[in-house]
């Protein structure tokens, strides 16, 4: 993004409405609601739920099971759904991880927007009904509602809906917000980094303090909060890998994954607290869930994780009963006791 288009955009979002241009005697502005206005909205969404609801409208779980009963969604479009978030996550700390491999870096990036493009595609097909759910026939309502009772003329008159339609305005606004790229990219990078430092914690931060903050006020706040953050840390990453999305992300996803791991390792810790085990080589740990499950296997040490699947594949197998004495490992482990010990036998003598 250009530093004019920077300075535009900025503009915008410090003023908090979006100008559109329907022809040369007409400019609407777009503002977003006051609070008042918000509950008023949000109130239109609830009785347009409730009405569609009577009305025979399907919530989203109705609507899942006709594209299925219709096969307009099947299981593999289902794990795709569920994996490539994964696999977007992990593309993404590749490229932090390989970040001073520039080749290899670039060829990651490749894979991980192809890979944000599939994920798109199937995230569109499994939602292509949701206008027909109680829960887009409310959005839809709310959304019409808010258009049409913050749109004015440029004298801030409210605008009485007689050349244009609202259908038309709503569209216009949704199609030229920022997405969390040019935010981001607004966020780290002048003129919104000086108006951020001088203005943040202040009203003067955005001139619609009144109103409920724009989707584009929102991210940047956010982004702006979240910037200020990593500079703070005491493992902050450079700043060509800030000025990264896709590798700051990655960062990100790392510091994330170590939380995770020490709160996990807390919860277990705690459960193996008895001195009777505490000292074991192996604790069986009982999971009630697949979630807690998840959260003793993060414990787990890397090698221990090879352990644990070397044992599953030699179960599966062997289809049939199998002795702890069995396993490969134990087996490795009883044979370095046993040249330990003869080893210590050959010193003595």
């Amino acid at each position: 993004m250009e530093q004019y288009e920077r300075e535009y955009f900025v503009s915008r979002v410090i003023a908090g409405y979006m100008r559109y241009q329907v022809n040369k005697y007409l400019t609407l502005l777009i503002h977003t609601p006051t609070h008042d206005q918000m509950y008023e909205a949000n109130e239109v969404y609830l009785n347009a739920y409730k009405q569609s609801a009577v009305e025979g409208a399907m919530d989203d779980e109705e609507v899942f099971e006709l594209m299925l009963q219709k096969n307009l969604w099947n299981d593999e479009q289902q794990e795709m759904l569920d994996q490539l978030p994964k696999d977007i996550d992990e593309w993404k700390v590749q490229i932090f991880e390989n970040f001073v491999d520039t080749e290899q870096k670039e060829v990651i990036r490749k894979y991980l927007r192809r890979a944000e493009e599939v994920f798109g595609k199937v995230h569109s097909e499994r939602h292509s009904f949701d206008h027909m759910t109680c829960n887009g026939v409310a959005a839809n309502a709310k959304w019409n509602w808010i258009i049409e009772n913050c749109t004015t003329d440029t004298q801030r008159n409210l605008y009485t809906w007689k050349d244009i339609g609202i259908s038309s305005v709503l569209s216009y606004y949704q199609r030229n917000l920022l997405d969390d790229g040019e935010v981001r990219s607004l966020a780290r990078n002048e003129p919104w980094k000086t108006h951020w430092i001088v203005n943040k914690g202040r009203d003067s931060l955005f001139l619609n303090s009144d109103k409920e903050l724009s989707p584009e006020q929102r991210g940047i706040f956010i982004w702006s909060r979240m910037y200020d953050s990593i500079s703070e840390s005491m493992e902050a990453p450079s700043e060509n890998i800030i000025d990264d999305d896709d590798a700051l992300d990655g960062w990100l996803i790392i510091q994330r994954r170590k939380r995770d791991t020490e709160k996990n390792e807390k919860e277990v810790q705690g459960k193996i607290s008895n001195e009777k085990i505490a000292n074991s080589s192996e604790v069986f740990v009982m999971a009630r869930t697949q979630e807690d499950a998840a959260k003793v296997d993060d414990v787990n040490t890397f090698t221990s994780k090879k352990i644990k699947d070397s044992r599953t594949n030699y179960i599966h197998a062997k289809g049939s009963e199998v002795k702890q004495g069995e396993f490969k490992d134990v087996k490795r482990g009883i044979n370095q006791k046993s040249n330990s010990q003869f080893k210590d036998t050959i010193r003595r003598i």
